[in-house]
């Protein structure tokens, strides 16, 4: 295992509960540390804003704003941030159908011990392979001496046009570019007229676009899957917002339209 530590945002309503859960967690001693707790999916979601968490641990049933709101928001907002579901039986089906936000796990209430260790060394394992990944890949975008901010954006923006496929966390980014995330997202905004996730997302649809037209035998999974989204229901939903077409939709109409002109 490598050195690095993980941050993890708890959400539980039942304070007793929560404690517990933070317990465990913090006993695993696989280098994952319990940075915030929460009480309902509303509270988690203001901890996010402010400090992205590498792992959310969340109860389902919770007040105001419940785990499958919360799970979901993140999967669209936030997908770099792994998801584990913390459910009561009687909940465990409804949890199940977590699953096309991306859900990493889902582990019963009382929490066992070694299903917690068989998720934490799971997640362990993949996180770090990514990390690395991650890492190596973005080493082209360490920040120069003499560099200005504009320049920065640029290396960015041509970085992320050729890695557009692989998911990266916006302050990895900007620790190699020497500035904080909020500072180098206003940058970004101001130079290229949109937010770095948005530009990624913009990227990512037209480059399906093309594929969908000119490769017929690809499949719509494979279509997401060489763009970056590992899960069809979840690119195709994006896509639909993005265009107002399913990926099926728009591949099917641009051929018709073609056969009629």
């Amino acid at each position: 295992m490598g050195n690095k530590t993980y941050d993890v945002l708890v959400v539980e309503d039942e304070p007793m509960i929560l404690n517990n859960i933070v317990k465990k967690l913090e006993q695993s001693d696989l280098g994952f540390t319990v940075t915030q707790t929460a009480k309902n999916g509303k509270q988690a979601l203001e901890l996010v804003q402010g400090k992205l968490p590498d792992v959310i641990f969340t109860d389902i049933r919770m007040p105001i704003l419940d785990g499958i709101q919360l799970i979901q928001h993140i999967d669209a907002h936030y997908a770099s941030i792994r998801t584990v579901i913390l459910s009561g039986y009687s909940d465990f089906e409804y949890a199940r159908t977590a699953i096309r936000y991306n859900v990493r796990s889902y582990l019963s209430k009382p929490l066992d011990k070694q299903d917690l260790h068989e998720c934490l060394l799971k997640l362990r394992i993949e996180m770090d392979a990514e990390h690395d990944s991650v890492l190596e890949r973005m080493k082209v975008l360490k920040a120069t001496q003499g560099e200005n901010v504009q320049d920065s954006i640029e290396k960015l923006r041509l970085f992320l046009n050729e890695n557009y496929m692989h998911d990266f966390r916006l302050d990895q980014i900007a620790q190699q570019l020497n500035f904080n995330s909020s500072y180098l997202s206003k940058w970004f905004v101001k130079i290229v007229g949109e937010t770095p996730s948005l530009y990624i997302i913009n990227l990512r649809i037209s480059k399906a676009k093309r594929l969908l037209l000119s490769v017929q035998e690809l499949s719509v999974k494979q279509v997401g899957e060489m763009v970056g989204y590992a899960d069809q229901n979840y690119f195709s939903r994006l896509f639909k917002q993005q265009t107002g077409l399913s990926p099926k939709q728009y591949r099917e109409n641009t051929d018709r339209e073609k056969i009629n002109t």
